[in-house]
């Protein structure tokens, strides 16, 4: 038994374990999420592959922070290995993005990436001096969640660190074995956006403070606080993910002829006109014909949606910078 303990000793000896983190922090009174590092207790980190997840909601944006070339004037972790693209004449570069491809090895093959509740991140340095190594303590990457959440963090074992017990790191010096704390992040949007000189306000109240209430272009028919499209078709803030929440909210009769419009997810936010309409007779519900004529009078187009001042009571845009 002493000598199986003399043993373990030397092997403790020999391949120390450093102390670091990883951990995800809210920029206060935003929806963005900063992911952080701290290894200066530690063998400075080559490279990085970790999975981000979010409890509730969505992943809509990614934005590396530390994107440097690592010499003297410009130092971060500016190598996206995952999305590295080798040119038919030799070039190696990246699609700038430190977002893993959804499938990719060591991914979950569906309802992964930007859009979703979890992404992998790589982001890799090339100095050759140590003293062009990127800081020992910094901000990888900052991303966007759609709602309030936990933000979870781990190691990939797969896209970085496979083989060892340094998942989610590659270190300078691989022999020192290094296993970093993952620390996870609350994200608390505040409740009360709403603007309390709103004529809005009291309704906004009565049903529950909706957060799409707070949407910037809500009352206009935005019902998910983004704009979507793409290059060719165009962008705009109504379109089909607006008209599915309608949709799923439709004619839903409130109590006791129904089950009411909290029963719906994000149901409520089909309320465009704010108002309870109907009569004893038909029923009453909050998404009706008026609700749809307000989505179909600003349908992909912008044209009607005074930019300058929404006038829907809230601020808050869901769409990435």
């Amino acid at each position: 038994m002493k000598k199986i303990a003399f043993v373990l000793a030397v092997l403790l000896l020999a391949t120390p374990t450093w102390a670091a983190t990883i951990s995800a922090v809210q920029v206060p009174d935003t929806n963005q999420v900063e992911i952080r590092y701290d290894f200066s207790d530690a063998n400075l980190p080559r490279a990085f592959g970790v999975d981000i997840t979010v409890t509730d909601g969505n992943i809509i944006a990614c934005t590396a922070e530390m994107v440097g070339e690592c010499n003297a004037d410009d130092k971060g972790y500016g190598i996206f290995p995952g999305t590295i693209i080798i040119e038919a004449d030799g070039t190696v570069s990246d699609d700038g993005t430190p977002v893993a491809p959804a499938g990719a090895i060591g991914t979950p093959p569906d309802n992964w990436g930007i859009g979703t509740a979890g992404i992998t991140v790589e982001m890799g340095s090339l100095y050759a001096d140590t003293n062009d190594a990127p800081a020992s303590v910094g901000v990888l990457c900052t991303i966007v969640v759609t709602e309030n959440c936990t933000v979870n963090i781990a190691g990939n074992a797969a896209r970085c660190g496979e083989g060892s017990e340094a998942l989610g790191v590659v270190m300078e010096d691989p022999t020192e074995v290094v296993i970093p704390e993952y620390i996870p992040g609350d994200v608390v949007l505040e409740i009360d956006c709403f603007d309390s000189a709103h004529p809005d306000y009291n309704e906004w109240v009565a049903v529950g403070k909706p957060e799409c209430w707070c949407y910037k272009y809500q009352c206009y028919g935005d019902a998910d606080g983004m704009k979507n499209g793409d290059a060719f078709t165009g962008y705009s803030r109504v379109r089909h993910a607006d008209l599915g929440i309608l949709l799923a909210g439709w004619k839903v009769e409130e109590p006791p002829d129904g089950p009411g419009i909290d029963t719906i997810t994000n149901g409520i936010c089909g309320d465009f006109d704010r108002t309870l309409n109907g009569d004893a007779f038909t029923g009453y519900s909050r998404v009706r014909h008026a609700d749809l004529g307000i989505l179909l009078a600003n349908w992909k187009d912008d044209s009607g949606i005074p930019m300058a001042d929404p006038g829907c009571g809230g601020d808050i845009d869901l769409t990435p910078p």
